[in-house]
């Protein structure tokens, strides 16, 4: 997903729509590296999504390595590397890359979030 000044709206609409269809009707939040913790109604994504991109110039997340480890239907869990490439209205860049674990919910043959949560990687 990649936000830009110059993207006219339709395009962010789609993209916000896009997102919000992937999401539970409540999910819980925890990526504490952004001091997050809540839970977030499927309702509110739209509003969320556009403070982010006021907040950024810049805003590109791509996940690498999609990895499902377990599937209990009609739940799953995966794992994903988060690369985050953002700069924000001030011009500072904040670049990082985070690990994202996702349990889902299958629902109405579809997949979808019913918790994000950011895992601590130990490092050497």
């Amino acid at each position: 997903m990649t936000w830009t000044p110059s993207e006219n709206e339709l395009t962010v609409i789609t993209r916000i729509k896009s997102v919000q269809d992937k999401i539970a009707e409540t999910s819980q939040v925890s990526i504490p590296s952004y001091e997050i913790s809540q839970t977030v109604s499927k309702n509110d994504v739209p509003t969320y999504l556009t403070m982010g991109k006021n907040y950024y110039k810049d805003l590109s997340v791509e996940f690498e390595d999609l990895k499902v480890e377990s599937i209990q239907l009609p739940q799953a869990r995966a794992v994903t590397t988060a690369h985050i490439k953002a700069t924000g209205a001030d011009g500072q860049r904040n670049d990082e890359v985070i690990v994202l674990e996702f349990t889902l919910q299958k629902v109405d043959k579809k997949w979808q979030i019913t918790e994000a949560k950011e895992v601590k990687v130990l490092e050497k």
